[in-house]
């Protein structure tokens, strides 16, 4: 089979492998039969003329030149080993061989063709074929640098994305365990996200303010605690109620342990007894004018009529009626009633930060510190009436003892009285009738002057009688109105010559008392004698407090109704040391010339014997009060015209 040469020349010629790789086709036999390089091609032929070279191209035979038997190929290239690997081969394949021609390795790739017994070949330096690879090798390791690079890069950037805001709640961390104050907004750019270390700081957040709470309740209820501790010691110690609701209010604010107290103790129509309060001083004078008027704030009247603690939160919206509600800012109120043994004395109210109102621990406090604060109210109450009861005692005993003096000297008095009374009268009598008989003037001066001084004596002995009770009198249901009267009828000219006012306070409706009118008007008249002297002797003269003042009423004690007459004036005042003696018989503080000693000592006897009291009331320097109360039934009867004690 023959082609011309040109032809297959023209096919290979136009086949580009690489830079410097060729292809060309063998024969059968391994004879190259058509290659780009027509030098190598001919190399056997040694160098031929243009025209034989055409002349060859186109009448070339695979493998030999017409009529010879040369090789294109020959063992002279050093390509017969390829040669003869090529022709032995089968199908399709690689080798690989050392070119003598470039001295350089090369790669062969081939494959038969079907329709001729030809073999293409394709050449290519070792170098040439391995450049993708080495091109792919660079790119690969440059693609490898850029993302390794990359994932450098990102990881910067992730581990300042994790370990800043790590660092950040390491710091925050560190700042809460020193005891610096923390707020959820100091951490915010940590805690704004939406992954898993933003997660973290709102747990962490969440946890710091929890512990921060429970920090707070626990130093709350520790001040509470000494605060109550402080309480209950003042409770056994402190005696006096007015300070011990004060202790009570300033301990509870004094250790911090509330913001503000107070205390208001009421009286069985709620009017206000007393108050106390602690950290609220000007504040709390609007809510106590209004207590002093009985208007008690909504709070405080839940709390006086149940036993549960009252809870005002938001007090300003809950508790607008009350005028420490505008102050209260961000806490709230507490109170509760003062109740022992089902006796309410008041009510006790506390300002608390909001996040303690509603906890039962802080409301189970406050319930006993008012429950001990009720019961040392009991405990002065009872501690009060023991000294009532004593001092009544020591007044009935001292009663008795003067009674006693009083009946031994009576006893004395009327017999001295007896004795007296007639030889007096003969004195009386004979001095008269001197008197009358004799002209000279010296005598009868003398005689006036014993008759004078004889009845003066003789009033004594009436006294005397009168303190012995021996002077009896018939006794009926009397106005003290016209007692007191018909008092003034005898001493009213003698005050109105002191220029001393006199003032009547005596209700036109007054009872009748049972009594010895005569006996009762001799006591009005030495108590309003006594007063026009003490009011002579601190004001010779005009002024405007020289004034008595007589008031009447009625009252009941002991469940008996009596009427109480009480003559006061603003003279000197009495000592105390005097007035523990001023019913004693013959105690006077008067010159010896104007007083015996006798007058308030027969009124007190007068006095205790219609089953009433005469007591005295002073302030030196400023006033002096006697009361006479007298029972209006006192049991006295009346039975022919004799009276009899029943």
């Amino acid at each position: 089979m023959w082609l011309k040469g040109d032809t297959i020349w023209s096919i290979i010629d136009g086949v580009v492998v690489g830079k410097e790789g060729i292809a060309y086709l063998l024969d059968q036999d391994g004879v190259i039969i058509a290659h780009p390089d027509r030098d190598l091609l001919y190399h056997s032929l040694e160098k031929l003329s243009v025209e034989a070279t055409e002349m060859i191209s186109a009448t070339i035979r695979f493998g030999t030149i017409e009529g010879t038997e040369t090789p294109l190929i020959p063992e002279s290239l050093g390509m017969g080993d390829l040669a003869a690997e090529l022709a032995s081969a089968q199908g399709c394949g690689t080798c690989r061989y050392h070119s003598p021609l470039d001295q350089r390795d090369h790669v062969v790739g081939y494959t038969r063709l079907e329709a001729y017994p030809w073999t293409v070949v394709v050449d290519l330096p070792v170098a040439q074929f391995l450049a993708p690879l080495q091109r792919l090798k660079i790119a690969t390791w440059s693609s490898v640098g850029v993302i390794v690079a990359i994932a450098l890069l990102v990881s910067v950037l992730l581990a300042q994305g994790i370990t800043r805001p790590v660092r950040r709640l390491t710091g925050t961390t560190m700042a809460v365990e020193q005891g610096q104050p923390f707020e959820p907004s100091d951490i915010e750019d940590v805690t704004s996200g939406h992954d898993e270390i933003a997660h973290l700081g709102r747990t962490f957040s969440s946890m710091v303010l929890t512990l921060q709470q429970r920090e707070e309740r626990i130093e709350h209820f520790s001040l509470v605690l000494r605060a109550i501790r402080n309480v209950n010691q003042l409770i056994t110690k402190e005696k006096d109620r007015d300070r011990l609701l004060q202790g009570v209010c300033d301990n509870l604010v004094g250790t911090r342990g509330y913001h503000s107290a107070w205390i208001a103790l009421l009286d069985e129509s709620e009017g206000v007894v007393t108050t106390a309060e602690a950290g609220r001083n000007e504040d709390f004078l609007p809510i106590l004018k209004r207590l002093k008027r009985g208007e008690l704030p909504d709070c405080a009247r839940k709390a006086l009529s149940q036993p549960d603690i009252i809870v005002r939160d938001d007090p300003p919206v809950t508790c607008p009626d009350c005028p420490l509600s505008m102050n209260c800012g961000e806490r709230e109120a507490m109170a509760a009633r003062l109740e022992y043994e089902g006796k309410t004395y008041g009510l006790m109210s506390v300002s608390i930060p909001a996040d303690f109102s509603a906890d039962e621990e802080e409301q189970t406090l406050i319930k006993e510190v008012a429950g001990d604060i009720a019961f040392a109210l009991h405990n002065i109450e009872l501690e009060e009436a023991r000294k009532r009861a004593e001092a009544e005692k020591h007044t009935m005993e001292a009663q008795l003892r003067q009674s006693q003096k009083l009946e031994s000297i009576g006893t004395l008095a009327s017999g001295v009285a007896h004795e007296i009374n007639n030889p007096l009268m003969g004195m009386i009598n004979y001095a008269d009738l001197i008197a009358d008989e004799v002209e000279d003037d010296t005598a009868k001066e003398y005689s006036q002057i014993i008759m004078k001084e004889g009845n003066r004596i003789a009033e004594v002995v009436r006294n005397l009688l009168s303190f012995s009770r021996q002077d009896k009198e018939t006794h009926s249901p009397a106005d003290i109105r016209d007692i007191i009267d018909s008092s003034l009828s005898l001493v009213g000219s003698l005050l109105r010559k002191a220029q001393i006012t006199l003032e009547l306070d005596i209700p036109e409706d007054l009872p009748q008392v049972k009594c010895r009118s005569q006996q009762i008007q001799q006591v009005i008249i030495n108590l309003l004698t006594n007063a026009h002297d003490a009011l002579n002797e601190r004001y010779p003269d005009y002024d405007e407090n020289k004034i008595i003042r007589i008031t009447a009423r009625p009252f009941k004690k002991d469940g008996a109704d009596w009427v109480r007459t009480t003559i006061e004036d603003h003279g000197a005042g009495i000592p105390e040391d005097v007035a523990q003696r001023i019913f004693d018989p013959f105690f006077t503080t008067k010159p010896r010339d104007k007083g015996t000693g006798l007058g308030l000592s027969v009124s007190f006897g007068i006095v205790r014997e219609h089953h009433g009291e005469l007591t005295v009331e002073s302030v030196p320097g400023e006033c002096t009060r006697f009361h006479m109360d007298l029972l209006m039934n006192n049991g006295w009867i009346l039975k022919k015209n004799q009276e009899e004690d029943a």
